[in-house]
């Protein structure tokens, strides 16, 4: 084997494994169509190498003009698969270029394919001892006047190229020194070939031999677009999260005015509300005393049905200010306020509730007490509208260092779907003051088996606003 055929070969695997290699790549991102005109492009090569073969070996001139014919119409495809390249690696925008290149170049190989070999016809083949080893070569009639417009036309991609190569320098000078030592080669062997076409040279074809330069340049681009896509992804990332934690402060922030403005406003009630409406009773009573004996009976109704009417309105204001911010939770803790809630959701109700409790009141942070008290509001709501269940259990226990309340019932269940959505302010909000403390909550369940809700959370924790 002569080092000219052992050369090509070794560019046949070259090429191809560069070819398949690409294409994998190009399926398995987000299919830039640079990764699959590279592909095309080895591919032609590899299959250009293989002819390269066949014209150093035929025998005849009817195996060396099919060989030189396929020559021509592979080296007019990879011209337009290089002036390609050229405007997606480089970014050069020059379209209306590239299309009248591709027109051109595959006018060439079809003409050469149906009409005329513009290479000129084969004569007569010859055996010769050149540096390559011992070749084939091809002795042939003048070729087409045409010839040397094409050939001057693929030395204009070379321009082009240099063009794309100072592009590419701005940005990358790697990248840059690459594309044009490719181009370079790419006129050292246009010219080279010229010599063979016009000249009658008693020398090979170099063919491909300058575009492994292009695997380097193509494995470089690869190598620094994936590590912008990295440092954007992780830029992105870091944003993200960065967005998040402002969101978390915010949100921590306005439960937290919330909470301080339902206690207040629960306190204004109860105090201002409920201390006048208790001055006014006994301004009622002391009227109602105090009637003659002989005040019609009109008059004395009247004194009971506001008198009626004052304890009722002191019941509503005491369940409002309630709802708004239990008492208990506040003066007795958590225990007690999940022991009161439960009962009084099920006298609320009628859905049996019992509670468990084994925790320390002195270990726990305000901020951890009314987030696990919410979570049990929100959940016991929930049990009400959706469950249309007969008993839940509610238990507060130690997990460790944290504290951990479930609710669990015996109703309908809840979908795996239902569970994970999005959609659901309810579980949204409680996974969101489980988090603001540190904790976790989790909701699980399936049809006709019931549904548990459980929020852990560390016992000590600080909220910032």
């Amino acid at each position: 084997m002569s080092p000219y055929v052992a050369l090509n070969a070794v560019l046949i695997g070259l090429y191809g494994f560069s070819a398949i290699y690409h294409v994998v790549l190009w399926s398995q991102s987000r299919r830039e169509s640079v990764l699959l005109v590279f592909a095309v492009h080895c591919a032609l090569c590899a299959v250009l190498s293989a002819d390269l073969i066949a014209l150093a070996t035929v025998a005849t001139p009817a195996e060396g003009q099919s060989a030189l014919d396929v020559r021509l119409e592979l080296a007019a495809a990879t011209q337009v698969s290089s002036a390609w390249l050229l405007s997606l690696v480089a970014g050069v925008r020059a379209r209306w270029y590239v299309w009248f290149i591709t027109g051109v170049f595959l006018t060439v190989a079809a003409v050469n394919l149906a009409i005329v070999p513009i290479t000129g016809t084969v004569t007569r083949v010859e055996r010769v001892s050149t540096s390559w080893g011992v070749i084939s070569i091809l002795r042939r009639e003048s070729p087409s006047r045409w010839l040397g417009v094409i050939y001057a036309l693929s030395l204009t991609i070379s321009v082009f190229g240099y063009v794309c190569a100072g592009r590419q320098w701005l940005r990358d000078r790697v990248g840059g020194v690459l594309i044009a030592a490719a181009n370079t080669g790419g006129v050292v062997v246009a010219l080279w070939a010229l010599r063979i076409d016009t000249g009658g040279s008693s020398q090979p074809y170099l063919g491909a031999l300058h575009y492994p330069v292009w695997v380097l340049l193509m494995a470089s681009q690869i190598a620094r677009n994936y590590r912008l896509r990295v440092e954007e992804r992780n830029h992105a990332q870091q944003a993200l999260e960065h967005s998040r934690e402002e969101l978390r402060q915010l949100t921590a922030g306005l439960l937290l005015a919330r909470e301080e403005e339902r206690t207040a406003i629960a306190r204004e009630i109860h105090d201002v509300l409920g201390q006048t409406l208790t001055a006014l009773k006994m301004d009622v009573m002391w009227i109602g005393a105090r009637s003659p004996a002989d005040a019609p009976a009109a008059i004395r109704q009247k004194v009971t049905a506001m008198a009626g009417l004052i304890d009722d309105m002191i019941v509503t204001v005491r369940r409002i200010a309630t709802s708004l911010r239990p008492g208990v939770l506040d003066d007795l803790g958590l225990a007690a306020a999940v022991e009161w809630q439960a009962q009084e959701f099920e006298q609320r109700t009628d859905i049996h509730c019992t509670f468990r409790s084994s925790v320390d009141e002195s270990a726990l942070d305000p901020p951890v007490s009314t987030a696990l008290f919410r979570i049990l509001q929100e959940a016991l709501t929930n049990v009400a509208r959706h469950s249309r269940a007969r008993r839940v259990s509610v238990t507060l226990e130690h997990a460790g260092t944290d504290i951990v309340l479930e609710v669990r019932d015996e109703g309908v269940g809840i979908t795996a779907a239902d569970a994970a959505s999005v959609r659901s302010i309810g579980l949204a909000g409680m996974r969101e003051r489980a988090q603001l403390v540190g904790g976790g909550f989790s909701i699980s369940g399936a049809a006709g088996a019931g549904t548990t809700v459980r929020a852990q959370v560390p016992r000590r924790v600080t909220v910032s606003a």
